[in-house]
């Protein structure tokens, strides 16, 4: 008799997990179902850093995700990314996406721009099924490409139309340039500088 009792008992705390369990599931997947999502395309020349699951953020506030990273249909070069966020999230025809760096760990999330108050919604406005949101860039791509269009670039031009067997030394000149600046370079990180302040 105590034998059953003990299996009754065993039989009813389980039934009363199980119970616990679903509860909970459907509770969880309520709000989910309960939760509004819009979906937006941005097309960005590169994506470096960004993947699937990446943070999405509006006005630097979370508000979604990165749901789908892939080549453009377009076939025009730029990658195409497709983002979730919450369908409160007030996208502007003049909101501008941009890829930010997180820290110096290397990953990036998706930046959105509140854009004017004035401006319309983008999802009021647009003609396709998923809005696309004009790609804009960050401080650090505009920054780069400031200084990528110098003087820099036009040297590595000039190496770009020299044979391939010069490849390496382009490199090695290169190289060279950097040995100079660190041991003879005008600046505090130059090595006679250095060795003189130890000296003293």
């Amino acid at each position: 008799m105590e034998t059953r009792a003990n299996y009754v008992l065993i039989g009813a705390f389980t039934l009363a997990g199980f119970l616990a369990m679903l509860a909970a599931f459907m509770w969880f997947a309520n709000i989910q179902l309960d939760r509004q999502f819009a979906y937006y395309d941005i097309d960005f020349p590169t994506v470096s850093g960004l993947s699937d699951a990446s943070d999405v953020r509006f006005s630097g506030l979370p508000v979604g995700q990165v749901v789908d990273v892939r080549l453009s249909p377009e076939r025009d070069g730029t990658v195409r990314v497709r983002i979730e966020i919450g369908a409160d999230t007030p996208v502007r025809a003049d909101s501008v996406a941009t890829i930010e760096a997180q820290g110096v760990t290397g990953v990036s999330y998706v930046g959105i721009s509140a854009g004017t108050p004035e401006a319309p919604l983008l999802s009021e406005v647009s003609d396709d099924d998923v809005p696309n949101i004009e790609a804009g860039q960050s401080v650090l791509q505009s920054l780069t490409d400031l200084y990528g269009h110098g003087q820099w670039s036009a040297l590595g031009q000039w190496f770009d139309r020299l044979p391939d067997g010069t490849i390496l030394d382009q490199r090695g000149l290169w190289v060279l340039l950097l040995v100079v600046l660190v041991v003879k370079g005008g600046g505090p990180v130059a090595l006679d500088r250095v060795l003189l302040a130890r000296r003293r």
